[in-house]
């Protein structure tokens, strides 16, 4: 199946280990904390062979057992943890290692694993594609390159209030199921990201509606809760972005048409699924 933009996470009450030849195993969990969190972590430190993308896996689903009716309430260390844990997984336990473009500028995209409330999942965009204006509706995103150059513009509405830092982090209404052009200011300015530079972690306010366009072929990975959940007021909208003598102005589109995506199988480390 292929998916026009990414989605996002799952699990109730789960912890995921790394188990010989990527194998994983699942136990029960307490009431969550960040500090329980934190705990957690430590078991996931120093995972056997194939168990960094499992230890992902398991951090999300922790981050996720707040999850009531589409509601995600998530902590400072949730941001710090996943993001520790994703800068540790290398292209190659993602099964992506550095590769050229086939010259068709087809957008290739994976599935790492996809759960009811957290998903992961992968994108490599050849050279001078894009994957074009779209918001992610009350969802969080880390996303990491792994290899190659992109450039990153993205918008914030002018309306939206800051993501306080120091506090839990409820999800906003969808912003999607408004269709009206809105008034937005600038987040990131055709910002440069590479694989040194780290996570970087979208709000529901902040750098919630971008546009990623490859410098050079390159791949990336998001990490997504929750996922877009049409149900749910999460649907995703693509965006034309207008400067005017009045502000700039976001105004929904249908999706464009040079965008087009395949779909290719996830042939990294093996992570067992709660649903799967």
């Amino acid at each position: 199946m292929v998916w026009v933009v990414c989605l996002a996470m799952a699990g109730i009450g789960l912890r995921l280990q790394g188990g010989g030849g990527g194998g994983a195993r699942k136990e029960r969990l307490g009431k969550y904390s960040p500090y329980a969190a934190e705990r957690q972590l430590t078991t996931l430190e120093e995972p056997e062979e194939g168990g960094k993308v499992g230890a992902l896996f398991g951090l999300c689903n922790l981050a996720t057992q707040n999850m009531v009716e589409g509601k995600l309430q998530l902590y400072e260390g949730d941001f710090e943890l996943i993001s520790t844990c994703l800068n540790d997984i290398t292209p190659e336990e993602f099964g992506f290692p550095p590769s050229r473009d086939d010259g068709k500028p087809i957008i290739d995209y994976v599935d790492i694993f996809e759960e009811k409330n957290f998903t992961a999942c992968m994108f490599k965009i050849p050279a001078g594609s894009r994957l074009p204006m779209h918001d992610h509706p009350g969802m969080y995103v880390w996303s990491k390159v792994l290899w190659g150059e992109m450039e990153v513009s993205s918008y914030d509405r002018e309306t939206a209030q800051a993501t306080p830092r120091d506090k839990s982090f409820p999800s906003l209404p969808s912003q999607a199921l408004d269709l009206r052009p809105f008034k937005v200011k600038t987040k990131r300015d055709r910002e440069v990201w590479r694989s040194e530079d780290g996570v970087k972690i979208t709000t529901p306010t902040e750098g919630n509606i971008h546009e990623f366009r490859a410098v050079t072929t390159c791949c990336f990975v998001d990490v997504i809760m929750p996922p877009y959940d049409f149900m749910q007021g999460r649907r995703c909208t693509y965006y034309e972005i207008n400067d005017r003598e009045d502000g700039t102005w976001a105004r929904p589109i249908r999706c464009p048409a040079d965008y087009v995506t395949r779909s290719l199988k996830y042939i990294g480390e093996t992570v067992e699924t709660i649903e799967g």
